[in-house]
């Protein structure tokens, strides 16, 4: 008889190496660091480096044609998702897709005794799961 095999954690499928960005930055600072890094995401950070925000591709682009030249005076701050939706380092797959699924987001991060250490994309599960056998 085989034992019970362990589900994957978000701290097994995370993105390490997380990139954030002060909530006082300028919004082409974050956009360049997003787009030098190829990062779909960054996470918004207080001066106490907690998580407070997330900025998505989509999150400038909406900003960009909304306030068009305004843009470039905007922070961080102004434009992030909140309140920030995260998850525990041991939450498993499958509870991480119904997080996603829930709040219909596609960037998770992942916090373990309190601190920021990593990321869940949709990215991060497809790869994951693309690494399991089908037997027909």
């Amino acid at each position: 008889m085989r034992g019970k095999q362990k589900r994957a954690s978000a701290g097994d499928v995370m993105g390490a190496g997380v990139v954030t960005a002060e909530n006082s930055s300028n919004l082409l600072d974050v956009a360049r660091n997003m787009a030098d890094k190829k990062i779909g995401s960054i996470v918004v950070v207080n001066l106490s480096h907690e998580p407070i925000g997330l900025i998505t591709e989509t999150d400038i682009l909406r900003t960009i044609s909304e306030y068009e030249q305004k843009f470039f005076d905007l922070t961080a701050q102004d434009i992030m998702s909140k309140p920030l939706i995260t998850i525990p380092a041991t939450a498993d797959v499958e509870k991480i897709e119904k997080e996603m699924k829930r709040h219909k987001i596609k960037h998770l991060p992942v916090i373990s005794s309190g601190k920021l250490v990593g990321i869940v994309t949709t990215k991060n599960l497809v790869d994951y799961l693309g690494k399991w056998e089908i037997k027909e």
